[in-house]
């Protein structure tokens, strides 16, 4: 029995393959987790084991209990060391073994699954082409059938009747197509049944290594831990011997024995006068010293500096658990308000040296679990960091770990007020310091030369032992290391080093806008950076768009109402009266406006709509009505002479003419609309093949499924809905929405970012605390206009549209900041993941939150958003384009 045999069965060995890799991955990471848990327990024991004092006795003094001590001492660094042992054995002969084997295992697999799964795609279509032509085949031949039939029945040669050849042609025509798949499947299946056989047994070979793989790791692992178990078992019995010896007789004789006193000590003393004495310890010269007469003690100054500053971090953060146990040394200054001028004094004199910065930093990053302090507190160790600051300015100290370590710190503590807003202890520690740009990049380039060595050795345990490079190739290697930027670039090397520059410098962004390092400066810490590392101007862009977004907007917006007055005056020429009207009069009452003459059209209609459609009172039966003729004319699709009909049956009649689009279609519009009795699903297709075929530089995009239904909900005509898709997609330039690299996305990301910013600061410095931009969640916002998660709650969706259509862009915009305000409600000490799931459930029912009530559509139209001000942000964001492209 073999693969081979079920060669029809591709996608249950497909799915069996998949399975036994998850099994390999999954005893790795058992195996991982299995080490973890010996480290720690070997680390947590030698704690005990340090702590276990036992003092060892002097020659000839070893009593049987100290014996048995020291016995236990020595077993349990026994211990220590099997467990280490266990752990290294199940890490060299284990885990990186398993980890190179599934690499390999997945490389092989992956290479033949791929040629694999393409055969049988081929099969497959080929057969769903034979069963398609067959179908028409037998319908028009039963159509010619019925025809001939009928043509009997009534004996007639009425015109009704069409000729019998046309049925014949259309049945031979299917036939001909039905026998041309039949021999292209045919030829599918033999190249199949060629090449399958050989993949498959390749395939059984590789599962077979693996079977026999993971039986031999886990029969390691039982061979390594009877081994240890052995050992631990010898060295317990050796310690059972020696305890089984303790006798308490022996220990009290050998005790007394040690101290007895001799015959010297035990006779009566006698008095020895000063003369004596005198002439029993003659001394030259002899002086008065006070050493004499008194002992002082000089305990090791870095034990000291150890205590004291353990002891003002405790005051400053104290353990949560056994708080009594782990009161400070320094005298109880916990139950103060504030910490004692000595101790501040005593640490300051402790930071003055590099030395005992480390120190502090090292004791209080070893706290960095217990970040959440008391705001005074917080304040306090502020002090303790600008002093920091000034003695490294002072001594021109610039190792880059030690404001590595500073910053990390910076952004690891902070305080909570009542309404769970943070504030970080960068807050209050600006100092001249940071703004020493040559610091930044030695910080900077040394977290990413250990960014680098750690990916690199990360790579190394899943890299296979290199071939010799041979004698001419160990020459070329020294003489290439010997001259700087040898002869070739490892371009694997250099693309590692990039991914590891940007991911730093994403970290480094953080801190430099909590700290509030300026602009100026910002950029230019980045863009040398950048420049060093050779990143493209798109990360760069991200980049500068991440500090960008943290400034305050130094738009210069007028609101005065003589601006107002003007912008009017040029907008309405001579028709300001009537314009100015406008707010006295009913919605019936703008109809003989808009027929006074072409002029007066064009001028007020797309006022009079914006009445009509967001502030009047119709009822629904007349605004339904009155929302198709608007769209209609807005997106002016009642222009538009592209023959729909002709598109679609072109398309119809070859669905390959659009290619990949044809199956992603179909598979989106399945997923569509599934209980909305508003649009079939033969409509939502037809529309979107058709736009498919109709503009091929977009082709289909997910997230059109959603634009096209609306459109057909609302118009319910297919060849209306099409022309106003093109329109829509026209008006306001949506295709670089949908092209490669999403450019206007990206745009759209960095604007919202930047209102949230001006609308709501408090949820953004919480959206930077847990590293949560707009990109995160508003993507199917900006790609559908929100008919995705609006899809079953029209009373909100079209109203939204009716803003879109008419007003553009800011409409969309004024939801997303409409949407965030509410659901912020809910965001008080959250983590990423919290907002997540809020901001992907808005639209449900279980929703922690309420967004789309009656009320959304009012709250949406008093949010005020500008043209002018998105104009701005998009200008912002441009320039900030062009200044990563010019890096150089």
């Amino acid at each position: 029995m073999s693969y081979t045999d079920i060669c029809d069965k591709f996608e249950v060995i497909v799915e069996h393959l998949k399975k036994g890799s998850e099994q390999v991955v999954n005893l790795c990471n058992f195996f991982k987790q299995y080490k973890r848990s010996y480290d720690i327990f070997a680390h947590y024991l030698s704690k005990v084991e340090n702590s276990m004092s036992i003092e060892t006795p002097s020659q000839g003094s070893i009593d049987t209990l100290s014996m048995a001590l020291l016995s236990t001492h020595s077993h349990i660094k026994k211990l220590i060391q099997n467990n280490t042992g266990i752990s290294k054995q199940m890490q060299l002969d284990i885990i990186e073994p398993l980890e190179l084997f599934s690499e390999h295992y997945e490389m092989t697999k992956s290479e033949i699954l791929g040629k694999g799964t393409s055969i049988n795609q081929e099969l497959q279509k080929a057969k769903e082409k034979v069963a398609r032509f067959q179908k028409k085949y037998y319908n028009a031949s039963l159509a010619a059938e019925k025809y001939e039939s009928a043509k009997q029945a009534e004996d007639s040669r009425d015109s009704k009747f069409l000729s019998k050849s046309f049925y014949a042609t259309q049945s031979e025509k299917w036939l001909e197509k039905y026998l041309q798949s039949l021999e292209d499947a045919n030829l599918k299946k033999e190249k199949f049944d060629s090449i399958m056989p050989g993949l498959l047994e390749t395939l059984q070979q590789s599962e077979e290594s693996r079977i026999h793989f993971l039986k031999y790791s886990l029969e390691k692992y039982t061979k390594q831990f009877q081994k240890y178990e052995t050992q631990g078992a010898g060295t317990l019995e050796e310690l059972a011997t020696v305890i089984d010896n303790v006798n308490s007789s022996i220990d009290v004789i050998i005790f007394v024995d040690i101290n007895k006193s001799n015959e010297a000590e035990n006779k009566r003393m006698r008095f020895v006068s000063y003369e004596e004495w005198k002439m029993e310890n003659k001394k030259p010269n002899w002086e008065f010293r006070e050493d004499d007469y008194e002992v002082m003690e000089h305990p090791d100054e870095e034990d000291n500096d150890l205590e004291l500053i353990k002891g003002v971090i405790n005051y400053l953060i104290p353990f949560q658990i056994g708080l009594e146990e782990t009161k400070s040394t320094l005298g109880g200054p916990e139950e103060e308000e504030k910490l004692d001028e000595n101790y501040h004094v005593k640490l300051c004199q402790v930071l003055s040296s590099p030395d005992g910065r480390r120190l502090f930093l090292d004791i209080l990053e070893s706290r960095n679990s217990l970040n959440c302090m008391n705001d005074n507190k917080l304040k306090e160790l502020s002090m303790f960091f600008k002093e920091t600051f000034n003695f490294i300015m002072m001594d021109n100290d610039t190792d880059p770990m030690l404001f590595c370590k500073i910053l990390d710190m910076s952004h690891t503590f902070y305080s909570e007020d009542k309404e769970g807003k943070r504030k970080y202890l960068a807050n209050y520690i600006h100092h001249p310091m940071l703004e020493n740009k040559n610091l930044w990049f030695k910080a900077i380039d040394f977290a990413i030369l250990c960014q680098i060595d750690a990916d690199k050795e990360a790579a190394v345990k899943n890299k296979r032992k290199p071939k010799s490079e041979g004698f001419f190739g160990s020459i070329i290697k020294q003489i290439t290391n010997t001259i700087p930027h040898g002869f070739i670039k490892d371009p694997e090397e250099e693309r590692a080093a990039r991914s590891a520059a940007f991911a730093v410098l994403s970290e480094f962004c953080v801190y430099i806008n909590l700290i509030g390092v300026s602009i100026e400066l910002a950029n230019q810490i980045i863009l040398k950076i950048c420049q060093k590392y050779d990143l493209d101007s798109e990360r760069i862009c991200i980049l500068l768009a991440e500090i960008q977004t943290n400034q305050k907007f130094n738009s210069k917006r007028v609101s005065s109402s003589l601006f107002k007055r003007e912008k009017e005056i040029r907008k309405w020429e001579s028709l300001l009266p009537i314009a100015l009207s406008f707010k006295y009069l009913g919605p019936l009452d703008f109809i003989p406006i808009l027929q006074v003459s072409k002029h007066w059209k064009k001028m007020f209609q797309h006022h009079i709509y914006k009445r009509w459609l967001l502030d009047s009172n119709f009822s629904d039966k007349q605004l339904a009505a009155l929302r198709s003729k608007i769209w209609v004319e807005s997106l002016r699709a009642n222009t538009n002479l592209i023959d729909y009909i002709a598109l679609l049956n072109k398309v119809a009649a070859d669905t390959e003419i659009i290619g990949d689009s044809n199956d992603i279609i179909e598979m989106d519009v399945s997923r569509s609309y599934q209980n909305s009795s508003l649009i079939s699903p033969q409509a939502l297709t037809n529309l979107l093949k058709t736009y498919a075929f109709y503009n091929p530089d977009i082709g289909y995009c997910q997230g059109m499924n959603y634009i096209a239904g609306t459109l057909y909900i609302q118009l319910q005509s297919e060849e209306t809905a099409f022309k106003c898709l093109i329109g829509l997609i026209e008006k306001f330039q949506m295709s670089s929405l949908f092209i490669e690299n999403l450019p206007k996305l990206k745009q759209f990301f960095y604007q919202l970012d930047r209102l949230i910013g001006l609308f709501m600061p408090d949820v953004q410095e919480l959206f930077k605390d847990i590293e949560i931009s707009s990109a995160h969640f508003s993507s199917s916002w900006f790609l559908t206009i929100f008919a995705n998660i609006l899809q079953s709650q029209p009373a909100i969706l079209i109203p939204i549209w009716d803003m879109f259509i008419l007003e553009g862009w800011k409409a969309v915009f004024r939801v997303c900041i409409a949407i965030i305000e509410r659901v912020s409600k809910v965001f008080i000490g959250v983590r990423f993941e919290d907002v997540m799931m809020v901001l992907s459930t808005i639209h449900m029912p279980n929703s922690p939150v309420t967004v789309f009530d009656d009320t959304f559509i009012v709250s949406v139209k008093s949010i005020k958003i500008s043209s002018r001000l998105l104009r701005d942000l998009e200008t912002e964001y441009k320039h900030l384009k062009l200044k990563a492209g010019h890096k150089n």
